[in-house]
């Protein structure tokens, strides 16, 4: 939930931030944000800027975001996840935005040991 007494937002733990950065839908946000003029939006908004990038449903996409990526982005202290009004805030991390900027720019993380990449 968001609230205005928060200055500052915890520093997410390296672990955290990897698995984020794993998942290419968290990445999605954390690029839209960066390249946002505003802090916060809608599941439907991100949902729609990323279908039309990639050529993907919509509604698929926002069902991802909602159940997976979101949350998962929540938990890391990234962005301010209201799952009842489906509003997201960003609170904003350069060094990750610059990492999450090169995985976009070389592509999905290779992933090793038969691992898959999400």
């Amino acid at each position: 939930m968001f609230t205005e007494t928060d200055s500052s937002p915890m520093i997410p733990r390296r672990d955290t931030l990897l698995l984020a950065l794993a998942n290419r839908h968290c990445r999605f946000v954390i690029e839209y944000f960066k390249d946002a003029s505003e802090d916060h939006a809608t599941v439907d908004d991100i949902a729609t800027a990323f279908a039309r990038r990639d050529h993907a449903d919509e509604t698929q996409v926002a069902i991802r975001l909602h159940h997976a990526a979101l949350p998962k982005l929540d938990d890391a202290g990234l962005v301010d996840y209201d799952r009842r009004t489906k509003m997201v805030r960003y609170h904003g991390h350069s060094q990750l935005e610059r990492v999450a900027e090169r995985f976009s720019e070389s592509g999905s993380p290779k992933c090793h040991g038969g691992m898959r990449s999400t």
